[in-house]
């Protein structure tokens, strides 16, 4: 069965986004209906980062985003 990422912005509708692709280190959410962004990929790059895509769903008008882990301060 597929994963659903529901994404659910700031004054926007709740958008849901089913896994078409889930393996290690790599999960990919599509909504081919949604107007943008039709596809989100994570990847992770290592223990403690990981990347962000979000495209068309044709890998044009492609945004990354990157993330690290960090340690909180206390």
């Amino acid at each position: 069965s597929a994963l659903v990422y529901r994404a659910d912005p700031s004054s926007q509708a709740v958008t849901e986004f089913r896994s078409t692709a889930v393996a290690e280190g790599l999960a990919t959410f599509e909504n081919p209906e949604h107007d943008y962004p039709r596809r989100i990929t994570y990847r992770r790059l290592s223990s403690d980062s990981l990347v962000a895509e979000i495209d068309d769903g044709t890998g044009g008008n492609r945004r990354e985003f990157r993330f690290r882990r960090v340690r909180c301060g206390g």
